[in-house]
């Protein structure tokens, strides 16, 4: 993980981790990290923590976060 002067937080992962390891390795680095760094602000009041047992969901193009 490396984080940048702007803000951004890069993760690293090899082609071998995204094709063999993405839902046991990859996502939950992912959600972990997120969360670390306070959730995702949807311009909320309080940014939202991530899970990995929330019920998936599929955003239509004009849908609102």
């Amino acid at each position: 993980m490396r984080t940048w002067q702007a803000g951004w937080t890069q993760l690293h992962f090899n082609t071998q981790q995204i094709r063999e390891e993405l839902a046991e390795y990859c996502v939950p680095q992912i959600v972990k990290t997120v969360n670390g760094l306070g959730g995702l602000d949807e311009g909320r009041v309080v940014p939202r923590s991530l899970s990995l047992n929330a019920p998936a969901r599929q955003l239509g193009l004009f849908d609102d976060l």
